[in-house]
């Protein structure tokens, strides 16, 4: 499907981030449905599409070359000012703490009765050393995050909007 056949079929609103069908259902929201990863979608012509990626389309004509990231990290939030292209790097490090964190912060975990600091770059995961707590263990990550160029955002806590 090409941004101007989506043209045809919707309106949208890039300050809101809401998409509606023009005629076909009276205006109805389209791209409500959310997908396990937490992302909206909804279908057209039988094909599933996921709404940042329609939202990116409708605004610029044009499908995004690689990932689209949301910059305030809420998948649901698409407003056009909260998504941006981005590699699989650039979004991978943008990205909130697992549900499975235990120390609260990300990079950090339990090693040994110690914290162990690490960060993945370049698919591998560099050592930044043990430490008394876990607070020692996340400023040496946070000092690592700033070096290797990741978003202020990452590992926050996900805000929903």
């Amino acid at each position: 499907m090409t941004p101007e056949q989506l043209r045809e079929l919707f309106t949208w609103d890039p300050a809101s981030g809401k998409i509606h069908w023009r005629n076909k259902y009276n205006n109805r929201a389209a791209f409500v449905s959310v997908q396990t990863q937490g992302y909206l979608y909804g279908k057209v012509f039988g094909k599933n599409y996921l709404a940042h990626r329609v939202m990116w389309a409708l605004e610029y004509g044009t499908w995004p070359d690689g990932d689209i990231d949301h910059v305030n990290q809420n998948k649901t939030d698409n407003r056009i000012c909260n998504l941006r292209t981005a590699s699989k790097t650039e979004n991978a490090r943008n990205k909130t703490t697992y549900k499975n964190n235990t120390s609260g912060f990300v990079g950090v975990s339990r090693c040994k009765n110690k914290w162990r600091a690490y960060v993945t770059v370049d698919r591998k995961q560099v050592h930044l050393g043990l430490f008394t707590t876990e607070k020692q263990a996340n400023n040496a990550r946070m000092k690592a995050n700033s070096r290797y160029s990741f978003s202020q955002n990452h590992g926050t806590i996900k805000q929903m909007l």
